[in-house]
This record gives structure tokens, C-alpha cells and sequence, in this order.
């Protein structure tokens, strides 16, 4: 991603207009941030970014957009002072007012981020440090970088996945069901600390094959429903329920209906899902992200054109065609490409 920023620099050295300065945009729904002109601010005490943070996602009550402009002016793993102030420019209420989670920050931080950043978010520069700037100054690809570890640090500074790990906790991410994303607001995919003491270490926890196959051993559990969705009728939770598809050709994992689909575990009374790697190292929210959309959009579709064309007779050649889909290097490919 960053490579990719690089080169788009080339296109962002001309300014269009005197009163022009070169900006980041972290859009909430694509995958990747881009640079952009903010025009007509040279000099100013705060830009006026209120209508690119716009966005349908939001509740009515909220669509009249109050910015929160976050300074960042010291490199915490630099430990030392930036030249100049960058500014993240975020919707006030994006917690509550039904922002979507910011995709672009999930990518760019390989899911480490250890806030929940939603909505668009716009990065922009001011000359000098301290309590106040009158005047703007353009962000380059060292600005992107210095945002972004501000980014997968913030409200967590300094702790590393060893640490974490030596303070018994690991991190794992919360894959929530259709019921708590709509009544509760939250989103799909969040990270969280898992205790390694968690009953998901010691026994129970269900594998996922796809998973086991692409060489990312996960460990996976349904949640106790939460109480204002409890008793809906209707949930669902496509992907934890279809990332363990068994894909064996000599299957015998208990509790199994057939090739091709689900376990009783997790066709019953889906829920939300915790999911950690086996060998306790973080497991990023991109990470999960992508194969579960790799899995729901790329691998499924084949599966079901499979099993269309077997008419109920399944042998070793129909089921080849989706096992030979699935390999790492193919859900690299879906990654780069998202």
C-alpha cells in the first residue's frame, strides 16, 4: 500500500492553484486512502472539510456533519517532534451516528488498528507545532506513513503483540452476526483481547477448513447472543457459518452434515463469532476480512456451481474444482486486488 501511495505522488506535485494543498483521503467504504487537492486554503486556522466527510451512512439525525480535528505533531516510534502538524479530520459522533467502520484505515493498518475509526476520514498539514497554525502546508508520503502509525497506535501506544501476549492476552476479532451489526450498531469485524485463558484455547473450538488450507489456523466460537437481539427470529451470520464449509474428501468431523456444507454447530442458531489463531499471534481485522469476503464472493460461487453440476453426485473431480481454488497465493491475489 505504501508502494502503491509512492507512485501516486508523481500525479500531486503540480499544484492546480496557488491556494491548493496536497491531502489525504482515508475513505470509509474502499480499501485503499489516495491523495487529493483541498482548494482555496492557504491561509486558515482549521479547513473547512465538513462536506467531503458527507456520507448516506449516517442516521438523519446526524447528517449535518460537525468535524473533530485530531493534531498529530510527535512520531512516538520516531520519538521525536514532526517539522509540521498533520490533522485527521473525523465526523464528531462517527461512533454513534452510523458510520460505517473506515475500510482504507482496516487495509492500511493490516487490521491492527486499535481504534474503531469510522466514516471518511481527511488527513491535512499546517505549518509549524504547538497550540495554534494560521497556515496550511501540502502532506507527502512521509506525512501518510507518520498518520498511519498514529493510526495503529492510538489509545494503545507502544504495546507489541509479545507484550500482550507475556500480560496473558492475545488479539483476536469478533465476526458479529446480522442482528447485532443492525440493532447495536457495531460493526462486522472488530478486533479484541482475548484472555488466554479463554475456553477457546482449552478445548472446544471449532477449526475452520478453508482456513486450515490457505495456511491461517484459526480457532473459532460462537458468542452468547446479546440481550437486545436475543429472541429475534431471523439472524444470520454468512460468514463465520460459511467459512466452515468442510471441504475434506475424508471428512469425520463430528456433528458434520455432508461436503459441502456447514456443521450443526454453526448452521444452528447463529451468533456472533470469536475468532484467534492457534498459535496466538494477533490476527488482524484485514486479515479476516478478506477471507471471509474471499471465501463468500470467490470460493462459494464455485462451490455452488459445483455442486449444480454433480445433480447429487458428487465425486473426487467436481470436488477438485474448489479445492484446487483454494490456496494461499490465489487469496493473496484477492487481497492486492481488493
Amino acid at each position: 500500500m505504501h508502494k502503491v501511495m509512492c507512485r501516486s505522488f508523481k500525479d500531486f506535485i503540480d499544484r492546480p492553484t496557488p491556494g491548493s494543498r496536497r491531502a489525504i483521503l482515508f475513505p470509509a467504504n474502499e480499501s485503499r486512502p489516495k491523495f487529493i487537492w483541498l482548494n482555496k486554503i492557504e491561509h486558515c486556522e482549521e479547513v473547512d472539510v465538513g462536506p467531503l466527510l458527507q456520507g448516506t451512512d449516517a442516521k438523519p439525525s446526524y447528517r449535518r456533519v460537525f468535524p473533530q480535528h485530531i493534531p498529530v505533531q510527535r512520531s512516538t516510534q520516531l520519538n521525536r517532534d514532526l517539522h509540521h502538524t498533520i490533522i485527521l479530520a473525523v465526523r464528531e459522533k462517527f461512533i454513534v451516528d452510523g458510520s460505517i467502520q473506515n475500510m482504507s484505515i482496516v487495509r492500511i493498518t493490516d487490521g491492527a488498528n486499535s481504534h474503531d475509526w469510522r466514516g471518511t476520514m481527511i488527513a491535512y498539514g499546517m505549518k509549524g507545532l504547538g497550540l495554534e497554525q494560521t497556515y496550511t502546508d501540502d502532506l507527502d508520503t512521509f506525512d501518510f506513513k507518520m498518520a498511519v502509525d498514529y493510526l495503529r497506535v492510538y489509545l494503545n501506544e507502544g504495546i507489541t503483540s509479545q507484550q500482550s501476549r507475556r500480560a496473558g492476552i492475545v488479539q483476536g476479532v469478533i465476526v458479529r452476526c446480522d442482528a447485532d451489526v443492525k440493532a447495536c450498531g457495531k460493526p462486522r469485524y472488530e478486533a479484541v483481547d482475548v484472555p488466554i485463558s479463554d475456553a477457546i484455547f482449552q478445548h472446544g473450538a471449532q477449526r475452520s477448513q478453508i482456513a486450515d488450507r490457505v495456511g491461517l489456523t484459526l480457532l473459532a466460537r460462537k458468542m452468547l447472543p446479546e440481550q437486545q437481539w436475543k429472541d429475534q427470529r431471523v439472524n444470520g451470520n454468512h460468514a463465520a457459518v460459511l467459512l466452515h464449509t468442510q471441504i475434506k474428501t475424508d471428512d469425520e468431523t463430528p456433528g458434520a452434515f455432508s461436503w459441502g456444507w456447514a456443521t450443526h454447530y454453526w448452521q444452528h442458531n447463529p451468533s456472533n463469532a470469536l475468532f484467534v489463531r492457534e498459535d496466538k499471534e494477533p490476527l488482524l481485522v484485514w486479515d479476516m476480512v478478506s477471507l471471509c469476503m474471499w471465501n463468500r464472493y470467490v470460493l462459494m460461487p464455485i462451490l455452488w456451481d459445483v455442486q449444480e453440476a454433480a445433480e447429487g453426485n458428487l465425486n473426487d473431480t467436481h470436488k477438485a474444482r474448489l479445492l484446487d481454488s483454494i490456496t494461499k497465493e490465489k487469496l493473496d491475489q484477492y487481497k492486492n486486488g481488493v
